[in-house]
């Protein structure tokens, strides 16, 4: 291998190094789940909705400077669709009509010990039917992890997740 090829290469494995290194830190809780709106039926699909809401949002990491850290309190979850009962299993039917995903949150952004932006909010896409790119079938939480994307990219412009 050549000397110049050698120093790209390193350098770009140094580059990519220092970037997983300078990413900031998201802090998630889930304020009582058992309570919430609709997180799932039984103990077992809440806690599957809280474990993919939970890596969804330590994803945002990546987007945040090295030294800061995003606490999130998620305090209600209201999944798209509506629960219909089946003998053989439930399904969750979404219509685009009164079943709209939300998710009650309360955020801080902090950097050296001081708070950057901080509030509470009810995230919500009235639209969710037609602005999740390509329906993303199959996907766990399509609409609800799109639909927090959305909220990041506007709470956060200068930050986009990767």
């Amino acid at each position: 291998m050549k000397l110049h090829s050698r120093i790209v290469l390193v350098g770009g494995l140094l580059a990519a190094s220092l970037s997983a290194q300078a990413a900031g830190v998201v802090d998630v809780k889930f304020t009582q789940p058992a309570n919430y709106i609709d997180a799932g039926r039984s103990p077992a699909e809440i806690d599957r909705t809280v474990s993919a809401l939970d890596t969804h949002f330590k994803h945002y990491a990546a987007a945040l400077p090295a030294g800061q850290t995003l606490h999130i309190e998620v305090l209600d979850v209201d999944l798209a669709g509506t629960v219909i009962t089946r003998p053989v299993a439930d399904v969750r039917l979404v219509q685009g009509r009164a079943d709209l995903p939300h998710i009650t949150l309360r955020y801080t952004l902090e950097a050296d010990g001081r708070t950057l932006q901080s509030g509470e909010e009810m995230v919500t896409d009235l639209d969710y039917l037609h602005s999740v790119p390509g329906r993303q079938t199959g996907a766990q939480l399509p609409y609800e992890k799109h639909m927090l994307d959305r909220w990041f990219a506007q709470r956060f412009p200068s930050m986009q997740p990767q």
